[in-house]
């Protein structure tokens, strides 16, 4: 790198040495940037001293993909598969797990592992019994051939020089949703974009011909970074770490856009503001090309070319399901798309709900639900669990489950068991009558009663318990639940 840079100088000085002699001027601005670009560099990363350096973006990390099921000469483990010899394809494995639109998870990141691996992975909308049957899958190709190939059902459609599967101990590769479009990236950097949809829900599979090995087979989550305002040097969030701001640019890059530079531009330059952008206008006279940039400067001011990108404000709390004024039919899939602003019914497949990681304190998966109040206002209540969620379970697959009614995790100084003699969940238990009043919630009683509230539309409901001039045994409305994912 540093060689390859110090070449680069020595030939921009060289153009720029040129230039002034046939204008018999002195080296202004514009002839250095123009020699600077001749020989191969970017004008505006170097102008200011500022050295441009390609930075690979971490692979962000997620929960490990898990093959349910596994041809029989495959071994299977949470985010890995191995094989041994030669298996001339038709030997596949498929994760249970469908991904839905709308679900947190965005696409799977992986490593090839060794030098020989050869088989394909990547996401199917069916079940996959051969190569041919995944939507979009990356050919580790081992020894056989010094590539990695891109098939999209059963078509190939791009190629990667990658002779025996590269760095295969440490390329991470990635395959990603990105606003409906499909891309594939190695440690970080996008290579392809597909032009084919995406068909929902979709599942991770892959077939293997030879000496196959996979590792570190994980599920990418759906970034959450956003534009700040153009010119600006604010965020609306907060701001991307140097590691993160290559991934960052590219997910929030609008449909159909190209970034011109595909590495990450890192420097200390007076213009550009400080932290993650990209240089998505004009700029010193040259149109921006949506190059991504990490400004160590923290003095730089936005002349305008710019645009910060940003992580979004988020309090570790996922939406997982909602509904609205009525019970709902509950089911394991997925339904409609989650909308705090909207009173409706929603909610991620159980399946995603259960892959999302786990926020707290190990052991335990929190919850929390707000509705709205008998009075005015919000109802906020905290559920500490365990077991896998099940929207069909009367206590929604919870083997136990315990309640705060803090507004947060940090302020709950003790928790009480929310089960007894009603069966299902409810804050009834430990102060019996007491608690029978419109700081009640309660599901599944008597363990089949989902909706006690509507015990005739055999739907799923939060219900009140004696309250006032609102009535006795009144639903719930507006329910929204989250899972703590960080």
């Amino acid at each position: 790198m540093r060689l390859s840079l110090m070449v680069q100088l020595v030939s921009a000085s060289r153009v720029m040495q040129e230039h002034a002699e046939k204008s018999d001027a002195s080296i202004t601005m514009d002839s250095m940037m123009n020699g600077l670009e001749a020989a191969g560099l970017n004008g505006l990363e170097a102008a200011g001293f500022g050295m441009e350096a390609e930075v690979e973006a971490e692979a962000e990390s997620g929960q490990p993909v898990v093959f349910n099921q596994a041809h029989p000469s495959l071994t299977a483990s949470a985010g890995a598969v191995t094989g041994a010899g030669r298996m001339n394809w038709n030997k596949p494995a498929n994760s249970a797990l469908q991904v839905n639109e709308g679900d947190a998870i965005c696409g799977i990141s992986f490593k090839c592992n060794t030098a020989a691996s050869h088989l394909m992975i990547g996401l199917s909308s069916r079940t996959v019994r051969g190569w041919t049957d995944l939507d979009f899958g990356v050919t580790c190709r081992g020894g056989w051939r010094p590539q990695l190939d891109i098939y999209e059902s059963a078509r190939p459609t791009h190629q990667l020089v990658r002779r025996n599967n590269g760095n295969f101990a440490s390329d991470v590769h990635a395959i990603r949703i990105n606003n409906g479009q499909v891309e594939f990236s190695l440690n970080g950097g996008v290579y392809y974009t597909s032009s084919a949809s995406v068909s929902y829900p979709w599942h991770v599979g892959l077939d293997t011909y030879q000496s196959p090995s996979l590792s570190d087979v994980e599920y990418l989550p759906c970034n959450n970074y956003v534009f700040g305002q153009t010119g600006s040097n604010t965020c609306p969030g907060s701001d991307v770490s140097e590691a993160d701001c290559l991934a960052a640019t590219q997910s929030v890059l609008p449909s159909g856009q190209r970034q011109g530079r595909t590495h990450l531009s890192s420097g200390s330059w007076g213009w550009v503001p400080p932290g993650c952008s990209m240089q998505t206008h004009v700029t010193m006279g040259i149109q921006g090309d949506w190059g991504p940039h990490y400004n160590r400067n923290g003095n730089g001011n936005n002349d305008g070319g710019y645009t910060k990108v940003c992580a979004a404000d988020v309090d570790g709390w996922t939406l997982v399901l909602q509904y609205g004024s009525t019970a709902y039919q509950p089911n394991t899939g997925s339904v409609g798309t989650l909308d705090e602003d909207q009173k409706q019914h929603a909610k991620l497949s159980d399946a995603a709900i259960n892959a999302l990681p786990s926020g707290g304190d190990a052991g335990y998966d929190y919850y929390k639900l707000s509705s709205e109040s008998a009075g005015t206002g919000r109802d906020t209540i905290l559920l500490r669990v365990q077991g896998a969620y099940n929207d069909r379970n009367p206590t929604l697959g919870f083997t136990s489950y315990e309640y705060c009614r803090e507004e947060t995790i940090d302020a709950c100084t003790s928790w009480d068991v929310a089960a007894g003699g009603t069966l299902g969940i409810d804050t009834f238990y430990p102060c019996g009558q007491a608690c029978n009043d419109c700081t009640r919630w309660f599901t599944g009683y008597g363990n089949r009663h989902l909706c006690y509230a509507d015990r005739g539309s055999g739907g799923r409901c939060w219900t009140f318990g004696h309250c006032g001039s609102t009535g006795r045994y009144v639903l719930r409305q507006d329910v929204k639940m989250f899972k703590l994912t960080a």
